[in-house]
């Protein structure tokens, strides 16, 4: 009868645990399996011609490194800025720090009082070769393939996963913290 029981609780436990929602990627902007960052903001009493002057100071002294955007016809021809930028990031996605470069497309388009801003199409490469070297799509495909297995070796990779989606996500956030900041002043 014990043992009934204690089987019976087991099977009931095991069904709770996986019957929990994952939450994990709720906070990252996730359109299409494609992180995109994009938001319209008002700053009222400010000219168009003001507002691509401070787009385009701050791009360019926040990304020390940057290309033109070849499909700039493509995103939006009306974009003050259409570049991609280049930084260099530290992230702990192994619980070891390492550099990576985050390459990421960076779109604003600057109207009298406000602009939109887009970032997407986000990559990350390791500075010295080792770890990840992909694109954010590519890690949130990685992070949704279901596992059916019940006791699976990927539990360990899924945590790496969700580290470097968290590290990106905190990175652009505070490149976009910056780009509100530098476009208020």
């Amino acid at each position: 009868m014990n043992r009934r029981l204690i089987v019976i609780l087991f099977i009931l436990t095991w069904n709770v645990v996986l019957a929990q929602k994952d939450t994990t990627l709720h906070y990252i902007p996730i359109i299409k399996n494609q992180i995109v960052y994009q938001d319209s903001i008002i700053q009222p009493h400010r000219k168009r011609a003001d507002l691509d002057a401070a787009a385009k100071k701050w791009f360019y002294g926040y990304f020390k490194t940057y290309k033109p955007n070849l499909s700039r016809k493509i995103v939006d021809p009306q974009s003050s800025i259409s570049e991609i930028g280049i930084m260099e990031v530290e992230m702990a996605p192994n619980q070891e720090k390492q550099t990576f470069y985050l390459i990421t497309n960076v779109d604003i388009c600057c109207r009298d009082n406000g602009y939109n801003y887009k970032i997407s199409y986000i990559y990350i490469k390791p500075k010295d070769g080792s770890g990840f070297n992909g694109s954010s799509e590519a890690l949130v495909a990685l992070y949704n393939q279901r596992h059916y297995h019940l006791f699976d070796a990927t539990d360990d990779r899924r945590k790496i996963i969700v580290n470097y989606l968290a590290n990106i996500d905190a990175n652009v956030r505070a490149c976009i913290s910056s780009l509100k900041k530098a476009m208020r002043n």
